[in-house]
């Protein structure tokens, strides 16, 4: 069996209407390119293609809250498979929330019927909508989680997120990898996190069962310096920041990254992460930065 891999995007930020800048929040140094999102999500689809991935994550913001656009969406998943023909996965991310909430573009409802959630083997729902979602593909489970709900521990339609994090790692069929849009992680100073309370016990769900192997966030779009050495590992679990596809400093810059899950030399209960950040024109392959002891399970 191949080894587990698939290709991350965060923070494309499809817009329409949207213009380019080189400023943004707070001040801070941020470049986005809204005007080249097909050309980035495209990019991505042919290197999904090109390395066989079992599938595509989208880490949310696939679109901006200031689009003025509904096609948005269905447009920016098209731009994903325009060569890919796997599947493709996404998450909420805040300007999802935004972008149905405040513009009134779509309804949750219409929006939901657009988002790509090809195969999942267990939801959370609120307010009858997929907002945290799980699967099993290719050796591994994966679970999504929503870190834009005012709390973590906020009531769905049947149980609580957390109750719905916490049965869903325990009865995991094998190792998993949690996506979450903002950081779970409190490593560095930054705004992007889910609040405290909620970060610090969820990491506590996600350490309970010692079947998590990996954390992958986006939101913050410059992410965590490009070294393997400063990704946070916290009580065994690396969370790994991924940067924002929009914000490029030239225009054919981008960002999105490849995972790949690399059974050790015995082959049994230990795994290498590999990781290889691509942008529009090459590939710069970081070192495997993680060996996880898997203890009952084996890829």
């Amino acid at each position: 069996m191949a080894n587990p891999k698939f290709l991350v995007m965060a923070d494309l930020h499809k817009c329409t209407g949207c213009s380019d800048t080189d400023w943004f929040y707070g001040g801070q140094d941020e470049y986005r390119r809204y005007s080249t999102a097909q050309t980035r999500a495209e990019a991505a689809s042919s290197d999904a293609a090109s390395n066989n991935v079992d599938f595509i994550m989208s880490l949310g913001d696939l679109v901006d809250g200031k689009s003025k656009d509904e096609n948005d969406v269905n447009n920016a998943l098209a731009h994903l498979a325009d060569t890919y023909t796997g599947d493709i996965y996404t998450i909420c991310g805040n300007h999802e929330y935004t972008y149905v909430d405040t513009f009134e573009i779509v309804s949750w409802s219409e929006y939901s019927t657009k988002r790509a959630l090809p195969s999942v083997d267990s939801t959370w729902m609120a307010d009858s909508i997929v907002k945290g979602f799980s699967f099993y593909n290719n050796g591994l489970y994966y679970l999504c989680i929503d870190g834009c709900t005012q709390t973590f521990d906020r009531e769905g339609d049947t149980e609580t997120q957390g109750t719905w994090i916490q049965n869903t790692l325990a009865s995991a069929p094998a190792p998993v990898v949690v996506f979450c849009h903002q950081h779970l992680a409190d490593t560095y100073k930054s705004p992007h996190y889910v609040k405290s309370v909620d970060r610090e016990t969820i990491r506590g769900y996600l350490e309970a069962n010692n079947n998590v192997i990996a954390v992958i966030q986006g939101h913050w779009h410059n992410g965590y310096p490009n070294s393997r050495h400063h990704i946070p590992i916290i009580n065994g679990i690396p969370y790994y920041s991924c940067k924002g596809s929009v914000n490029a400093h030239q225009e054919a810059d981008n960002s999105y990254y490849i995972f790949e899950i690399i059974p050790n030399a015995t082959g049994l209960n230990t795994a290498n992460i590999k990781v290889t950040r691509f942008n529009s024109t090459t590939a710069a392959t970081q070192d495997t930065y993680r060996s996880v002891d898997f203890q009952a399970f084996s890829i």
